[in-house]
Order: C-alpha cells, then sequence, then structure tokens
C-alpha cells in the first residue's frame, strides 16, 4: 500500500510573469472548450483560476454594463426633463387617454 498522505492542491499555479493563480487546462493553453449543448464555454476547471482571458471577459461586461446603466439614466433624465412642470415645451392635452392593452381587471 502506497503512502496515504493528503496531498495538497497542486492547481491554480502562481504564475511568474503575471503573477496570476491560473488552473491547469489554462497553463496548457486550452482556454475554451464546448459544453453538452455544443456551445463555447470557458475550459477553467478551478474557480480560482484568475487568467487573462477570464479577466478580460470580466472586464468586457463590467464595461457592457456600465453602458447600459449610463444610457438608461440619461434616459430617465430626459424623460423626467421633458414632463418637468417647468419644461416650456409640455403641453397638456386634456384628451389623452392611454392605449388600452386589454389588461384591466375587475
Amino acid at each position: 500500500m502506497k503512502n496515504s498522505r493528503v496531498v495538497a492542491q497542486e492547481w491554480p499555479k502562481l504564475d511568474p510573469i503575471t503573477n496570476r493563480s491560473i488552473c491547469e487546462k489554462c497553463w496548457n493553453g486550452i482556454h475554451k472548450k464546448k459544453d453538452a449543448y455544443d456551445r463555447i464555454v470557458d475550459a477553467c476547471d478551478n474557480m480560482d483560476c484568475d487568467c487573462v482571458h477570464r479577466s478580460e471577459a470580466m472586464f468586457v461586461d463590467m464595461e457592457r454594463k456600465a453602458v447600459r446603466d449610463s444610457a438608461k439614466a440619461k434616459r430617465l433624465l430626459e424623460k423626467e426633463a421633458l414632463e418637468a412642470d417647468d419644461n416650456p415645451l409640455r403641453a397638456d392635452n386634456p384628451n389623452f387617454q392611454k392605449k388600452y392593452t386589454g389588461r384591466t381587471h375587475a
């Protein structure tokens, strides 16, 4: 019987160049794989992996979210400015009725 000591987990390793913790698959250059539905996904097998391709994807997602959030805030400010009582372009139509959507409940 071999020695039954518990071996410390070898992965993720610390990359000496970028000083990031990298999982075994990224260390070997396998960054993408296909899942059961034949979609391309990350091949990282460790949640602690901080490889460059994963951090770039997170940066892109954060930038995309920031753009969406700023566009939403801009639309909200424009809407509030148009609906403000002191807006000289605002015209009240007493005959205005909302569109009937069929969702009125008794």
